[in-house]
């Protein structure tokens, strides 16, 4: 008898190791590799949660890609090499932007990049690790958040004294992340972020359970993000703001199907700084400014204009 319940607890710890263990450290490096996003096409977007305003996107898209920029390479503290495009409008304001996990850059920079061109600032859009040019895996805000001061850094040896970090979904937390990086009354006057998660770890849960994965092989990812690259899935940006002296502005749409509307509270109720917060009933996931066009933008620019 004791051998048949040796043989049968065998037999479920095999099959638990067989189906969650090693595939939760079979998918990271996955997870985690270069991402390459859709084909800047509007028929790659239907039925997305850009679908409402795709014609808005595609014509910030074309405004965007007419633009005049310079190619600008630097390396981040861990030497890897990173890319973004400079703009330059001869103004005394910056803004920095980072954008989200698995997309081709200039689709999340479109809409927010025609809104500070026409309002004449310098703009610089980043390419993140593991996207467009720049070298590297992605890191879900992990590393990526290190990077901000080093792009900051290049900011200012170009002269940039006002400048405003802005990030979308992934890009939203990683500017969080980086929040607390910061002194007030220095060169970083303020960050935006829009549809940003808290925590890497609950966004992985919230992934995993819209696409039925087992969330028992969340703890396996974890132990084999940090076994492979040195990073904690834990992190979370509300630790950085609890931390933060800069301003912080966050918008979030109340429909957002891809990062649940209930992580704005968490960030807002975290943020030790002076806090903002533009929501918009109807906006899906970084939508934020094209549902609530123009009444959002024209609020982000006044709240901007008055702390900078």
């Amino acid at each position: 008898m004791m051998n048949i319940v040796i043989w049968i607890l065998a037999a479920i710890i095999g099959l638990y190791i067989f189906f969650i263990v090693i595939p939760s450290f079979i998918s990271v490096p996955f997870i985690f590799s270069p991402k390459v996003g859709r084909e800047l096409k509007k028929e790659n977007f239907k039925g997305s949660y850009y679908d409402d305003w795709l014609d808005l996107l595609f014509e910030d898209l074309d405004y965007l890609q007419a633009l005049k920029g310079e190619e600008v390479r630097i390396s981040s503290a861990d030497g890897v090499e990173l890319f973004g495009n400079y703009y330059d409008n001869a103004s005394d304001k910056l803004i920095i932007m980072f954008h989200g996990f698995g997309v081709t850059p200039a689709l999340n920079y479109a809409l927010p990049a025609r809104l500070f061109n026409e309002a004449g600032w310098n703009m610089l859009l980043v390419d993140q690790r593991g996207h467009g040019r720049s070298g590297d895996r992605t890191y879900m805000g992990a590393k990526e958040k290190l990077d901000v001061p080093v792009w900051v850094d290049w900011a200012k040896k170009r002269g940039a004294e006002k400048i405003v970090i802005y990030g979308s979904s992934m890009g939203g937390a990683t500017v969080l992340m980086a929040s607390d990086l910061f002194k007030g009354g220095e060169a970083v006057r303020a960050i935006v972020s829009d549809s940003a998660y808290n925590s890497i770890n609950e966004q992985f849960r919230e992934e995993m359970k819209k696409r039925h994965q087992p969330t028992l092989m969340l703890p396996y990812v974890r132990m084999a993000a940090k076994i492979f690259y040195g990073i904690n899935l834990r992190e979370d940006a509300a630790k950085a703001l609890k931390k933060a002296e800069i301003p912080v502005i966050f918008m979030h749409g109340e429909r957002d199907r891809k990062v649940p509307c209930t992580n704005l509270p968490e960030l807002f109720e975290a943020c030790a700084s002076e806090k903002y917060k533009i929501s918009c009933e109807e906006a899906d996931h970084i939508c934020t400014l094209a549902t609530g066009a123009p009444k959002t933008g024209r609020q982000l620019l006044e709240i901007l204009d008055r702390l900078i």
